[in-house]
């Protein structure tokens, strides 16, 4: 019987082992270059999250300065009358805050009247028949305005100034001079005087009393009281040695009141330095101001007058000011300062969607930089290449 032949084995093995290393060479080269593909695209990816950018934006930069208000009476004047050491005020004075007028009554003195007249000549004497001057123009001139007809000479006090001033004492509640019960003759009135202790010549013709002029019943104190002419000076005060560098007339200011109203304003003159105590403040004291406010150490203090003009019962107690000592133009086309490349020709420019455009930079303040003249591509929201 026959044996059955069989192929050698050595013949299929080879061709497998073939097979399985070139199959596993494939698997090694596509798993290269998987991974340089994978490699490149990361590397892509991570070049791609470093590039920085930011965005144009339109805005307006200012540099302020800001400081307390002060309020300075600039039309003041003191009610000093010549008294006796046994003087008592003897009536009601009128109220602080009260208007008075030439012609009213400042305050009553041992019964007798002290009447305020507008005149540049002080009072020196007291005033009777037969003498003249200017300070006798004084009082007629307020005479006249009141409705008292005057015939003399101006300046002369003669028989129809006389009677005008007997008129006016009655009129105004007190006994003419030496008419203690007014029982002189109609002739007597024409000899009327007016003694230096009862008048008293301010500079204008309205003023507001400032300070309560005496109580009833206590001595008159020197000088007898305060008046104001209403008129006053807002200022601001600065560092003489540092800030004043900043801050120059004509810069743009807003006041802010204590009840929050906003007043605009404008520097003004500035004032020699000096110490912040010749100032009249309307705050209760310069501590209780915020520690931002706070004035420089004293002897170094130069101050700033405000042109403004003042609303009718405005406040300035605790008020301050904002002043603009640099600033773009409104609504300016700015750019972030780390967008900005400077060649060292001087060159300016920024990265636009890759393109270099040239730019030129105005007033920069928090990280922005104005651009003057700014090219089209430069608009709000546009997006730049930080270099």
């Amino acid at each position: 019987m026959d044996q059955q032949q069989y192929p050698p084995r050595r013949g299929i093995i080879v061709p497998l082992l073939v097979l399985l290393l070139v199959a596993m060479t494939c698997l090694a080269l596509y798993a290269f270059l998987m991974g340089t593909n994978t490699q490149a695209e990361s590397e892509k990816k991570s070049e791609e999250a470093e590039i920085l950018t930011a965005k144009v934006v339109q805005q307006t930069l200012a540099e302020t300065y800001q400081a307390p208000v002060s309020v300075v009476q600039e039309g003041a004047a003191e009610i000093a009358p010549p008294v006796s050491a046994s003087s008592v005020v003897t009536r009601e004075a009128p109220a602080v805050g009260t208007v008075l007028e030439s012609g009213d009554v400042v305050a009553t003195i041992d019964e007798r009247p002290l009447f305020i007249f507008e005149g540049g000549v002080p009072a020196y004497r007291d005033l009777a028949p037969g003498v003249r001057g200017e300070d006798v123009a004084q009082v007629q001139r307020t005479l006249v305005a009141l409705g008292y007809p005057i015939y003399d000479e101006l300046g002369e006090y003669g028989k129809d100034t006389a009677n005008a001033v007997y008129l006016f004492y009655l009129n105004s509640g007190y006994y003419p001079p030496g008419n203690v019960d007014a029982s002189q003759d109609d002739d007597a009135r024409y000899t009327t005087s007016m003694p230096r202790s009862e008048y008293f010549f301010v500079p204008h013709e309205r003023y507001t009393v400032s300070s309560l002029c005496g109580e009833v019943g206590k001595a008159p104190q020197q000088p007898l009281c305060t008046v104001g002419d209403g008129s006053q000076t807002l200022r601001f005060s600065v560092d003489s040695s540092t800030t004043a560098q900043a801050v120059k007339p004509e810069q743009q200011a807003v006041v802010t009141l204590k009840d929050g109203q906003r007043l605009q304003a404008t520097v003004g003159q500035a004032r020699p330095p000096e110490k912040p105590s010749s100032a009249v403040n309307t705050d209760k004291s310069a501590d209780s101001a915020p520690e931002s406010q706070q004035l420089p150490p004293e002897g170094k203090v130069q101050y700033f007058e405000l042109n403004i003009e003042i609303p009718e019962g405005a406040d300035f107690t605790e008020s301050s000011v904002i002043v603009t000592t640099a600033s773009s133009s409104p609504d300016a086309i700015t750019v972030p300062e780390p967008a900005v490349s400077v060649e060292t020709s001087g060159r300016q420019y920024v990265l636009v969607n890759g393109q270099q455009v040239d730019i030129t930079t105005g007033h920069c303040q928090g990280g922005y930089c104005e651009v003057k003249d700014p090219n089209p591509l430069l608009t709000p929201g546009a997006e730049l290449t930080l270099p």
